[in-house]
């Protein structure tokens, strides 16, 4: 999976869990919203990551590595060996 197609499932998971937690405010939806919410972050910080140096990419990542300025490829997808 790309870098790109990881940040859009990133974000539509994060917007599933904000819209659970503004439509059903009360109960199971909250908790279950804000569970959502909280799963979208922690991939986001997992899975947005420098393919080079590992460093984790931001909130607003670039085209380069704030770190060790490596050029990302938002396209190119990671080999699993």
């Amino acid at each position: 999976m790309s870098l790109r197609q990881k940040q859009i499932l990133d974000l539509v998971i994060i917007g599933f869990g904000l819209l659970l937690v503004l439509l059903w405010p009360e109960g199971p939806g909250l908790a279950v919203g804000l569970l959502v919410l909280v799963i979208g972050l922690i991939l986001n910080v997992v899975w947005i990551r420098c393919p080079k140096c590992g460093t984790w990419l931001g909130k607003a990542p670039g085209d380069y590595c704030h770190i060790c300025g490596a050029k990302l490829n938002w396209k190119e997808k990671k080999r699993d060996l």
